[in-house]
C-alpha cells in the first residue's frame, strides 16, 4: 500500500488553499459546512488507511467526515481506524497492544490528541504550586515524544497529524496553564514533521477566551455539529504531507 508522499506525487491533490502549502497549524475561520471541490482523478486500486488515536474528543462525527474529505481530496479509498477510547487516553497501553501496532503500522495518517485529564491529575485546579504545569507539561512531552517515535518507528512514512483543544471546558482561571500543555505537545508534534489544528482558536477566537458557537459543544462538553465539522475542516487544510 503506497504511503502518502508516494500518492501525492501521482495524484492531483484538491485543497482549499488552492494548491499553497498549509501551514504547520490552522485554524477555521468559522465553524460550519464543509464545502470542498472533487478531485478529477480517481485510483480505485489504491486504498488509504487513516488511523484516530485520541479520548473523547473524537465523539461527534469528525473521524468520518475528515475520511470522506481525504477521499475526495486524494482521489483514493479512505479506511478509517478509529482507534479512539473513552476517557483517559492511556498511550502506553494503547500502543503496546499488538492489534494497534498491526493497524498503525499500516496507516498512511496517523491522528494522535493529548488527554489533558492527566493534566488535572497531576495539577489539580486550585491546589496546585505555581510551577505545576510547566514541570508537568515538560514530563508528559518526554511521554508524548516517546509515543510520536513509537509510531514513526511502526509506520515510516506516514503523516502525523495532532489537535490543540479541550480549552472550551476549562474554567477562566485554569485556561492559561491547559493553552500551555496543549501549546506544548504541539511543539513537539511540529519537531516531528507533523501538523496540528489549532481547534481551540478555531471555537474560541483567537484570545481564547471566548464561549464555542451555539451548537459546537453538547452538554458534556464534546464536538457535535458545527464543532466537529470545523475540526474536519481545519484537518483537511493542513493537507497530507508532512511539515519536514
Amino acid at each position: 500500500m503506497p504511503k502518502v508522499p508516494a500518492l501525492i506525487a501521482v495524484l492531483v491533490l484538491a485543497t482549499s488553499c488552492g494548491g499553497d502549502e498549509p501551514s504547520s497549524t490552522t485554524t477555521a475561520s468559522a465553524p460550519g459546512a464543509i464545502d470542498i471541490a472533487p478531485t478529477t482523478t480517481r485510483a480505485d486500486t489504491d486504498e488509504l488507511d487513516l488511523v484516530i488515536l485520541s479520548d473523547s474528543l473524537a465523539l461527534g462525527g469528525w473521524p468520518q467526515q475528515w475520511a470522506d474529505l481525504a477521499e475526495r481530496d486524494l482521489g483514493v479509498d479512505v479506511v478509517l481506524h478509529d482507534l479512539s477510547v473513552r476517557g483517559k487516553a492511556d498511550y502506553d497501553a494503547i500502543l503496546a497492544e499488538s492489534d494497534v501496532r498491526s493497524t498503525v503500522g499500516d496507516a498512511e495518517i496517523v491522528f494522535i490528541s493529548p488527554d489533558p485529564d492527566y493534566l488535572r491529575e497531576a495539577c489539580p485546579p486550585g491546589t496546585a504550586s505555581p510551577d505545576c504545569v510547566t514541570e508537568f507539561a515538560a514530563e508528559y512531552r518526554t511521554r508524548w515524544t516517546g509515543w510520536l517515535e513509537d509510531i514513526a518507528a511502526l509506520s515510516g512514512e506516514a503523516v502525523l497529524r495532532s489537535a490543540e483543544a479541550w480549552v472550551w471546558l476549562a474554567p477562566s482561571g485554569n485556561r492559561d496553564g491547559l493553552i500551555e500543555f496543549m501549546g506544548e505537545m504541539a511543539d513537539a508534534t511540529m519537531d516531528h514533521d507533523g501538523r496540528v489544528a489549532d481547534l481551540n482558536r478555531a471555537l474560541t477566537g483567537e484570545g481564547l477566551d471566548e464561549e464555542p458557537p451555539a451548537g459546537s459543544i453538547d452538554a458534556t462538553g464534546h464536538l457535535v455539529g458545527p464543532g466537529a465539522d470545523a475540526m474536519a475542516q481545519l484537518l483537511h487544510e493542513l493537507g497530507y504531507d508532512s511539515s519536514g
